[in-house]
Order: C-alpha cells, then structure tokens, then sequence
C-alpha cells in the first residue's frame, strides 16, 4: 500500500476544467497547488450556485441579457454561400463556447443562428444537474472571441444544421458544469457535421475550440450526418 504522503492525487477528469481555470497544473494524475489562495478558489468553485438572475455557469445577469432562441432570421435573399462556425468567448468564470451558422454574399455576412447551452434563467440554482436551455445571450453577439473555427458547408448542410439547432431547445433540458456543458453541446454539434471532436469536453472553452481546429488540420468544410 502506498504513502499516504507520496501517492499521486488522483482527480476525476471532469474536475480538470476547475483545477486549469484556478492555476493548478494537473499532470500524469498529479497535481501541484501554486498557493493557499488557489485552494480557496477552488472551494469556492466546488460550492459555485447561481445567484438569482444569473446564467452560463453564473457569469451573466439574465435580467440584461435573456437566453434567445436559437435562429435570429430566416435567410431569403440569396447567398453565395454558407458557414457554421464553432466559438469561445470570455466570461466572468470559465468562458463560453457556441455555435454560429451564417450566409455570405459579395455584399456581406449575416448571421442567422447562434446557439449555446446554459443552466435556465428561470429556473436552475446551481450548475451541477441543473435544467438546462439552448440559444444566444448579448454577448454572444458583442463580445470579441478568443477561439474560433469555421468551415463552408452547403445548402443542405445548413439548412439541416439550422433545423437541428431551432429543435434543440425543446429537448435539449440539461445543464451540468462537469457532465453536459457548453463544451459538451458544441462537441455534439460537430460531431454530427462529420468532425473530430476534442476527448476532454471539461477543458476551457477557448482550448476545446482550437484543439477541435488541430484534430481537423484545419479542414474548411464540413457535411450534416444524421447520427454522431
């Protein structure tokens, strides 16, 4: 039987997005704690509830900004083509990753869908096993990401991704931070456009999108697959 004081702290793999965000290196199931005060942090995460009118993990006030329904517009003009485009956006805690879908032509680039999945506004008290819902909040639209990967698709292709994402708030009912997250949502999504998707969804947002880029080499298209 091992030392209590050597043998390796094992964590469980959804834990890791906590121990990355708050600093602590975690390497061949072992860790390294920089200081006292990562764990506090960490303490504070393990406890982390959601105050009332939050969302996304607790990192934005759902009095200014709701969650919208996926599909802003129905595109009738005609486009030349089409994109879906898998993001990572900042917040107050872990990030945020979503999906946009769009159309572009000579004169310029709309947006069409923008989907993510977040606790309920209206009713989840924390973020573990919590009702969950799909679509967009504000800064969604307005905050600069920091992780992005788009590929052109065709018409079929978006129209079929455009359908699945508008259905997707009436069965998608389910948020966890550890086991069905923004993470989890985007993997799903790409995974049924036929693209390898990252083996760690409890990464950092930012991270999940860029290593969805590199496990692709950069693939610039992709095609709709009824089933992952």
């Amino acid at each position: 039987m091992a030392n209590k004081a050597t043998e390796p702290i094992h964590h469980h793999p959804c834990a890791n997005i906590a121990l990355r965000h708050f600093g602590v290196s975690v390497i061949n199931g072992k860790n390294m704690l920089h200081s006292v005060r990562v764990l506090r942090l960490l303490l504070a995460a393990s406890l982390l509830v959601l105050p009332t009118g939050t969302s996304n993990a607790g990192t934005e006030k759902t009095g200014t900004n709701p969650v919208h329904r996926p599909v802003l517009k129905n595109h009738t003009a005609r486009a030349d083509g089409y994109f879906v485009e898998f993001l990572a956006r900042p917040s107050e805690f872990f990030g945020h990753a979503y999906v946009r879908l769009g159309t572009n032509s000579a004169k310029r680039e709309t947006t069409t869908a923008i989907a993510g999945l977040y606790p309920d506004p209206k009713r989840a008290k924390t973020v573990f096993a919590a009702p969950g819902t799909v679509g967009y909040t504000a800064p969604d639209q307005s905050v600069r990401p920091t992780a992005r990967y788009r590929l052109a698709v065709s018409k079929q292709t978006y129209d079929k991704t455009k359908s699945y994402l508008a259905g997707l708030p009436k069965t998608k009912k389910r948020y966890d931070l550890f086991e069905e997250n923004c993470n989890h949502f985007a993997d799903d999504v790409a995974g049924r456009l036929g693209l390898k998707v990252p083996g760690d969804p409890n990464d950092l947002p930012d991270n999940n999108v860029r290593t969805m880029k590199s496990l692709n080499d950069g693939r610039a298209r992709a095609s709709w697959r009824s089933k992952r």
